[in-house]
């Protein structure tokens, strides 16, 4: 009644729920919508605020509460008014600050439904609403055309901007000799270049013309003694050697397909892989050999093999391949707790080459230092980019990988022109000091490019490239030379006959600015998953587009949106697959292998900030009941079956897994890691010696924490390589002792490292004694 004399329009605010989980036709959640709409106008002689004050929610200045959308349709119609010979313009009123993140008023005028935006300036601008207001008149011809569409199958792009997304910015077709297989490509350099470097390592070298006849003398062995036939499979397990790119070439060259594997990693897991390949041969060296007992394939150990390699012709073998042969089968994380294999084919691998040759660009002129383990997809990069185009390659060995400063020297030493690596390589190199080379193209890929380390690589080399793919579409699908590091990195433009499409949960495409999952089609797409029928079919599909074509798509389970200017930008993903330090891996896998530790009724696996800048795998668990957890026992159970960069730093024991409303387990409730007590710190401190101690209050600096035992592993206390390093320098700096890396790795307790700088302490001391002794005897000799 207090308002009833005042003048003015007075709106309250009805708020809705609507509901489209069960992807309902247009019709019916049009009539269940209605229903929402009455029900709630019986409701509606409640203000606004009274709700807003009896709901007691939390206010912030950042928006609105209960809602931040909302639509004003006027029911009435607005017509011209005649007065008295008056002539009436409609004005706009003009508003400084929005009320709501987005409003939208729907008017009927003269015929018309205008439509007028209000919106946030500091999340949308006049681009994004215009383009959005073309998407609401999609919809709704959309809706027209067909009401008993599904809600989900709507169209939300206008036709301008579809266009764009498959046409525009597609059209990355080029000609190419698609006849070609991958050897065919080296063996048109070995006719063109045979004098010329093919790959260097570890101080020796084989010119095209070895590499090929060694080569083609491995693979009449393969043939002859093997009996390897077309379609076989031959893994590889070798030393970072030029033996790795001989093995690569002879095994295609028969007509198999090569299975790369790391002999760093677990038996159990190179056993499985084996197995569920169906290999037959293995080419690695001796010492190799007892990781492979497990398995039923024929162990070729090329070090005992060199005399009766030597009697193979070294001429061609003459075997028929072709293109849509499988060239390789790779294996990645596995979100069931088993290892997939990733079936390549050797066309998938000829246009990836072809498109890479393009752009970023690769010629006979270039070197290229390869530091990628040969069982991780992008080394096939590595090697054959460089030999299908008579280039160079360097390989680092192992021990060199791990260091920054060496890498920086064999940057300068090789005259290297390109280097591919994750940003956690660049950062090990920049840790050491590497102050960048002005004509090195960079390519960075693996997991996302940090903003701050674009800004500092961009400063440093003569290009930066951001690439992009998973491993079932052969290496890179997407690529982006970065010269503005000042904004967003996006992961660019599909490279050549590559399509990408970023679409709803419907398979509608996404409109632009609009988050989706990104697909990737084009001649990349491998063949599928090796005896994953059922896994092909889910991630492998066919996608109807809007303009009536259909594409083979791999479903990456990324989520990803379009720019307006055609680039893409990476969100995160939609599963429990994650990137840690480059490598790729499913969260499920090692919860499947850690819920059969001892003692472990439930578990979960989540990746947390480290403190340092970095990231670690936390494990969370469950006890069994009655039960205690042993973490160490875990580690020992998790070391047999998986590489060490997929075992948890640290454990958490919990009472219960937190649980969303749907009883499903809410990642994000998961609690932080908790500081150790530092009277147990202190009590550790106590039972070492003064080096030992010393040691350890490096590692609490290093790695963040604080306590540190005698006995506790780097690695299990958070440490991964970029963080050795610096323990590295923090170390050789506080002793002024030179200790070669590779030692770290090999000695990862504070007792071991305590033990190798005291002998190294004593050894200077005996020498500065010794030597004092020499001079003293020199003096009385003299």
């Amino acid at each position: 009644p207090e308002l009833e004399r005042l003048i003015g329009c007075f709106v309250n605010n009805v708020v809705l729920r609507t509901r489209f989980e069960d992807n309902p036709r247009f019709a019916d959640f049009l009539a269940r919508n209605r229903a929402v709409v009455l029900d709630a106008f019986e409701n509606a002689d409640i203000p606004f605020e009274a709700l807003v004050q009896g709901m007691q929610v939390d206010r912030s200045p950042g928006h609105a509460p209960i809602f931040q959308v909302l639509l004003a349709l006027q029911t009435f119609p607005l017509t011209a008014l005649d007065i008295g010979g008056l002539q009436l313009v409609p004005i706009e009123p003009r508003t400084t600050s929005a009320r709501f993140d987005i409003a939208l008023d729907l008017v009927e005028f003269e015929g018309d439904l205008r439509a007028s935006y209000e919106y946030a300036t500091d999340l949308f601008d006049e681009a994004t609403i215009a383009r959005m207001h073309d998407g609401f008149v999609a919809l709704l011809k959309g809706i027209v055309a067909d009401p008993t569409q599904r809600v989900m199958n709507l169209p939300l792009v206008s036709a301008a901007d579809a266009a764009r997304q498959l046409g525009e910015w597609n059209a990355t077709g080029v000609e190419h000799d698609r006849d070609r297989c991958v050897h065919h490509l080296l063996e048109v350099c070995v006719r063109e270049r045979p004098m010329a470097t093919a790959i260097t390592a570890g101080g020796s070298s084989l010119s095209y013309a070895d590499l090929d006849e060694q080569a083609n003398r491995l693979a009449h062995f393969l043939i002859e003694r093997a009996t390897v036939s077309p379609g076989d499979l031959v893994a590889i397990c070798l030393d970072r050697t030029a033996d790795m790119a001989v093995a690569m070439a002879a095994v295609l060259k028969t007509g198999a397909a090569y299975v790369p594997l790391d002999p760093s990693h677990p038996a159990d897991r190179l056993g499985y892989t084996l197995e569920d390949a169906g290999v037959r041969h293995v080419i690695t060296l001796s010492h190799f050999s007892p990781l492979l007992d497990a398995s039923n394939a024929a162990v070729l150990p090329l070090d005992l093999l060199a005399v009766d390699l030597s009697t193979m012709p070294a001429t061609p073998v003459g075997v028929k391949v072709s293109p849509a042969d499988l060239a390789y089968v790779i294996y990645t994380s596995g979100s069931t707790g088993r290892p997939k294999g990733v079936q390549v084919e050797h066309r998938n691998v000829v246009s990836f080459l072809e498109a890479m040759r393009r752009e970023p660009g690769f010629n006979a002129t270039d070197t290229l230092l390869a530091v990628t383990t040969l069982a991780f997809d992008i080394a096939g990069l590595e090697f054959w980019l460089p030999l299908s185009v008579g280039g160079k390659v360097v390989v680092a060995s192992r021990t060199e990988v791990l260091d920054g400063g060496r890498l920086a020297r064999l940057l300068q030493e090789h005259r290297v022109t390109v280097m591919q690596a994750t940003p956690a390589t660049w950062r090990l190199m920049l840790e050491a000091g590497w102050t960048g080379k002005r004509d090195l193209r960079a390519l960075c890929g693996g997991e996302a490019l940090p903003r701050d380390l674009a800004a500092t690589l961009s400063q440093r080399v003569a290009e930066l490239w951001n690439m992009y793919g998973p491993t079932e579409t052969t290496i890179w699908s997407t690529l982006c030379r970065i010269e503005d590091a000042g904004g967003s990195i996006p992961i660019g433009r599909p490279i050549a006959n590559t399509r990408v499409y970023v679409l709803e949960p419907g398979g509608a495409p996404a409109p632009i600015g609009v988050p989706g999952e990104l697909c990737i089609g084009g001649e990349g797409v491998a063949r599928g998953y090796r005896n994953r029928a059922d896994l092909t079919a889910e991630k492998f599909v066919t996608i109807s587009l809007p303009d009536g074509r259909t594409d083979r798509v791999y479903r990456t389970g990324d989520v990803a949106r379009f720019r307006d200017d055609g680039l893409l930008e990476y969100i995160g993903r939609r599963d429990q697959q994650v990137k840690l330090r480059g490598y790729r891996i499913e969260l499920g896998e090692i919860e499947a292998v850690l819920a059969h530790a001892p003692g472990v009724r439930e578990c979960v696996v989540a990746v947390r900030e480290d403190g340092t800048g970095g990231q670690r795998l936390v494990g969370y668990v469950m006890p069994a009941d009655g039960g205690t957890f042993d973490p160490e026992g875990a580690r020992a159970v998790l070391r047999t079956k998986l590489p060490e960069y997929m075992v948890p730093s640290l454990f958490v024991t919990l009472e219960a897994l937190p649980l969303t409303p749907n009883g499903k387990i809410d990642r994000k409730a998961l609690p932080a890691p908790k500081a150790p007590d530092p009277v147990a710190t202190a009590a550790s401190d106590s039972i070492m010696n003064p080096v030992q101690q010393r040691i350890a209050g490096i590692w609490r600096q290093v790695l963040q924490v604080d306590r540190v035992g005698l006995n506790d592993n780097f690695f299990d206390l958070g440490g991964h390589s970029l963080l050795l390093v610096r323990l590295h320098s923090a170390l050789r700096s506080s002793f002024g002792i030179d200790l070669a890396l590779v030692e770290l790795f090999q000695r990862t307790t504070v007792a071991s490292q305590a033990d190798r700088f005291s002998l190294a302490v004593h050894a200077d001391v005996d020498s500065v004694v010794k030597k004092a002794q020499a001079r003293a005897a020199r003096r009385i000799h003299g």
